[in-house]
């Protein structure tokens, strides 16, 4: 049997413009992972002052956030935000292949099961997980 018996504290910044989105994954993060969620942007300013700002491990963002211009704005994120990891939420089929040309570290489907986005999420939460 495998038990969580210690969790590193990364941070998480919700990016999306979509208020329900972000309760949602905000509920799940931090109800089903104990996560931290330490901030939430609706758009490509907000979410800039609040990296400055928090400096978040995690960074989930809208792939069609308000003002993020796709690629080189992912490139702007990872040269501003060394270490920071970005994983890109979206509906559309061609969302992913679009975020994982643009060198995202994941991607996630809005639409997948709860179970599957803790799945996606799992990786980058830095979780240390102990037998007993």
């Amino acid at each position: 049997m495998i038990k969580r018996n210690e969790r590193s504290a990364i941070s998480i910044l919700l990016a999306d413009s979509n208020p329900a989105i972000c309760t949602a994954f905000s509920l799940l993060l931090t109800h089903k992972l104990d996560a931290q969620v330490i901030g939430v942007a609706g758009d490509w300013d907000s979410l800039v002052s609040q990296c400055t700002d928090l400096r978040p491990g995690l960074l989930l963002l809208e792939w069609h956030l308000p003002g993020f211009q796709g690629k080189e704005a992912l490139k702007r994120l990872y040269s501003n935000f060394p270490g920071l990891k970005v994983l890109v939420m979206g509906i559309q089929l061609e969302d992913r292949q679009s975020a994982m040309d643009a060198a995202a570290d994941g991607f996630i489907h809005k639409a997948d099961s709860p179970d599957r986005v803790i799945g996606s999420l799992l990786p980058y939460l830095d979780i240390r997980e102990k037998m007993v």
